[in-house]
């Protein structure tokens, strides 16, 4: 074999066996990412169910709010309607009722004076 032809053989062998390493580098690179990539995979899922289940939380908490005003207002139209008094109304009554007795006991305690 003569000298130049055994050159381009090394040099063709240089950049062959170049070529294989960067294809190995390649392989390895594609199989860290996959793995990578596998082993974030449960990571993601669960980082995904975190976020559903603070948005369902919110949610739940916007509807419960809701069905509250709801009720409330239901409760109050109702309670119009009816021609109720409210709790806050009747303790209202009650203590004006109790000052008024108390009241009117000491008015009654008062000696007549006679004209």
């Amino acid at each position: 074999m003569s000298a130049a032809k055994a050159e381009k053989l090394q040099l063709g062998d240089v950049v062959l066996a170049s070529f294989q390493v960067g294809l190995g580098a390649l392989g390895l690179a594609a199989g860290a990412v996959k793995k990578t990539a596998q082993e974030m995979r449960p990571t993601a899922a669960l980082e995904e169910a975190k976020v559903i289940m603070r948005r369902l939380r919110e949610k739940g908490q916007e509807n419960q709010e809701q069905l509250k005003r709801f009720v409330d207002e239901t409760s109050a139209r109702l309670l119009e309607r009816l021609d109720l008094a409210r709790r806050s109304e009747l303790d209202e009554l009650r203590s004006r009722v109790a000052e008024l007795e108390q009241r009117l006991s000491a008015f009654s305690a008062q000696p007549r004076q006679e004209s």
